[in-house]
């Protein structure tokens, strides 16, 4: 469930997507953003990816990033980046 005007938790969206593991997680009224890994990875990802969820108006902005199976995907900076895109999408509103 979504909090009026608010968005999903990362117990949520660990539910809905089916994570096996969720690994990090940091959640504001606003916005989640958090790390799992999928117990049956998109075809030539990795299992490890970022997820967020962000109030951007009047809509919940879903977001994934995914990289490419065994890349260095461990060391992607994956919450600043959805960060900045949650970022410079309320910026445009």
């Amino acid at each position: 469930q979504v909090p009026d005007g608010g968005v999903p938790d990362a117990n949520t969206l660990a539910t809905v997507f089916e994570f096996e593991t969720l690994t990090t997680a940091r959640s504001t009224s606003d916005t989640t953003i958090l790390r799992a890994r999928e117990a049956k990875p998109r075809a030539g990802m990795d299992a490890v990816h970022w997820r967020a969820a962000a109030r951007v108006g009047g809509h919940v902005l879903g977001l994934a990033l995914y990289a490419p199976k065994d890349s260095a995907s461990e060391i992607i900076d994956g919450d600043q980046t959805l960060a900045d895109i949650i970022s410079a999408a309320r910026a445009a509103e």
